[in-house]
């Protein structure tokens, strides 16, 4: 499966524009690709693995937003381990190196993805930053909330990218693009400088929170309890935790929950019951 994962990949890098459906033999999704006249690479990546699969290959000097609406997703670039999670987005600065990703099957995975060459990402900057490179550098491998704002750019794009073409409908993609690296650029300056929204004490705070209900949605404590363990009021844990991620805290501890049992229950081999008092749901209706 690897194999045929791996070429498929590298056949959809290779072309300029491409709509490819997942091969039953792999799984379930879509993956769509464009890239416009300027050479921004835009992409929407959907999909459902029947099998665990590992992609591998060279990368290009590139600057790449990655942006996760499904599943999270762990990989590896010259040894060393990156991850994003779901409602996040990573700024990536790649250098030609070898990278591998890990899927786990039957898991719900669905990126959006933005890649241009960094000659033409510092020569944008360089007409509103004093210097691009030193930001850069700050920022590389920097992971961000998907704010309210972030999201209602994504959304226009994804939506713009199905219907794009070689006119008008791309131009208006590739301004989309471009105001979505400027949000994010901004959101993720803003956290490093302490600037606009929240401290970055305060937001590294909450994306532990956000890991710990990701790794144990069953077992993670009421917010009234949860709250003094990262010393945060009930209040402003609640706050911070909408402002990031667009969802109250609550609301997520029990999508969370529901994902989680719905994985198990697909697996079969437990119990409703049994499942229930997994996933921290003392009544299995």
């Amino acid at each position: 499966m690897n194999n045929e994962l791996n070429h498929l990949y590298k056949s959809i890098h290779a072309s300029p524009a491409v709509t490819v459906d997942l091969p039953e033999s792999l799984g379930t999704g879509r993956i769509i690709r464009a890239v416009s006249p300027c050479g921004t690479v835009m992409s929407s990546w959907k999909m459902k693995y029947g099998s665990d699969a590992m992609v591998e290959g060279n990368v290009k000097d590139e600057f790449r937003l990655l942006f996760c609406m499904g599943e999270g997703a762990a990989w590896v670039s010259d040894r060393k381990t990156m991850r994003i999670d779901r409602n996040e987005a990573c700024l990536i600065l790649d250098h030609g190196e070898t990278q591998s990703m890990c899927y786990t099957s039957g898991m719900q995975y669905e990126f959006w993805s933005v890649a241009l060459q960094h000659e033409r990402l510092f020569s944008m900057l360089a007409d509103y930053v004093p210097d691009p490179g030193k930001l850069m550098s700050e920022l590389k491998f920097k992971r961000i909330p998907l704010t309210s704002e972030i999201r209602e750019g994504l959304i226009g794009s994804v939506r713009l990218l199905n219907i794009s073409d070689r006119g008008f409908g791309m131009m208006r993609l590739e301004a989309h693009t471009q105001e979505l690296i400027a949000l994010c650029l901004d959101t993720a300056a803003g956290e490093v400088c302490g600037r606009k929204g929240h401290h970055a004490d305060d937001a590294d705070i909450i994306r532990q929170v956000k890991s710990r209900i990701d790794r144990e949605p069953g077992s993670v404590p009421g917010i009234a309890d949860l709250a003094p363990q990262y010393g945060l009021s009930v209040s402003k844990l609640s706050r911070l935790f909408r402002q990031m991620y667009n969802i109250p805290l609550h609301t997520y501890v029990i999508e969370r929950r529901l994902y989680e049992g719905a994985k198990l229950l697909s697996e079969g081999k437990l119990s409703v019951g049994e499942v229930a008092w997994r996933v921290g749901y003392a009544k299995q209706s």
